[in-house]
C-alpha cells in the first residue's frame, strides 16, 4: 500500500466501523469534484445536484465492494455511471447528507463563460465531454482519466483531441470567442486552460 493510499483505507475502515463523522468527510472531501463531473455531464445544476446526490449514496451502498484502488477514480468512476444513467432515464433516490445542498462549491459564483461552456459539452459525444471535464476541470492526468473510464491512454487522448476541437468551434460558431488559434500560437486563453489548436 503507498502513503497516499493510506487514509483512503483509514477513512474507509471508519466508515465500516460506523463512524458518521468518516462518512462526511468523505462527503466533503470529493463533493467539489462529483459535483463538477455532473455538472459537465449533464449541463444544468438541478441534475447536477440530483446525480450527485445519487452518487454519494451509491458510493456508500457499494462502499464494501471498494477494491483498495484510490479512492477519488473509484468515486468519479460511480459519479459517472450515475450520469449516464440520468441521461438515459433510470435514476437512483436515496438521502444525502445535509452538508451537500450547503456546499460553497454548488453556490459559488461562476465564470462568464462557464454556462457556454457547459451548454457546447452537452453539444458533444458522451465520451468526449467526460474526458474534458475530468482532465481539464479536474485536473486528472491522462493515465488516471483512463483508469477511471478503463479505457487506454491512446483512446483518451485521442477523445481529448477530438472534443477540444469540437467544443471550441462550437464556441467560435457561437460567437463565445473570437477565433481559433493558428498551430503554434498563442492565442486567446479558453476557460478550460488549453490551446484547442494543438493535440492531446
Amino acid at each position: 500500500m503507498s502513503r497516499n493510499e493510506a487514509p483512503d483505507h483509514r477513512l474507509v475502515q471508519r466508515i465500516h466501523a460506523g463512524e458518521e463523522n468518516a462518512r462526511t468527510e468523505l462527503v466533503d472531501l470529493f463533493l467539489p469534484e462529483v459535483y463538477r463531473v455532473c455538472l459537465g455531464m449533464l449541463g444544468n445544476t438541478h441534475d447536477a445536484e440530483d446525480a450527485t446526490q445519487d452518487a454519494f449514496v451509491r458510493v456508500f451502498r457499494f462502499l464494501h465492494h471498494w477494491d483498495g484502488r484510490p479512492l477519488k477514480p473509484w468515486v468519479l468512476t460511480i459519479a459517472a455511471n450515475v450520469c449516464r444513467n440520468l441521461r438515459t432515464g433510470a435514476k437512483v433516490y436515496g438521502e444525502l447528507p445535509q452538508q451537500l445542498e450547503e456546499h460553497p462549491s454548488i453556490t459559488g459564483c461562476v465564470p462568464a463563460l462557464e454556462g457556454a461552456i457547459r451548454e457546447g459539452l452537452l453539444t458533444l459525444r458522451e465520451e468526449y465531454r467526460l474526458v474534458l471535464v475530468l482532465h481539464h476541470q479536474l485536473n486528472q492526468p491522462v493515465e488516471k482519466v483512463g483508469q477511471i473510464l478503463q479505457k487506454p491512454i491512446g483512446t483518451v487522448k485521442t477523445w481529448l483531441s477530438r472534443g477540444r476541437k469540437a467544443l471550441w468551434l462550437w464556441l467560435v460558431e457561437g460567437g463565445h470567442v473570437e477565433s481559433v488559434s493558428p498551430r503554434g500560437e498563442t492565442g486567446p486563453r479558453e476557460p478550460f486552460g488549453f490551446n484547442p489548436a494543438k493535440e492531446a
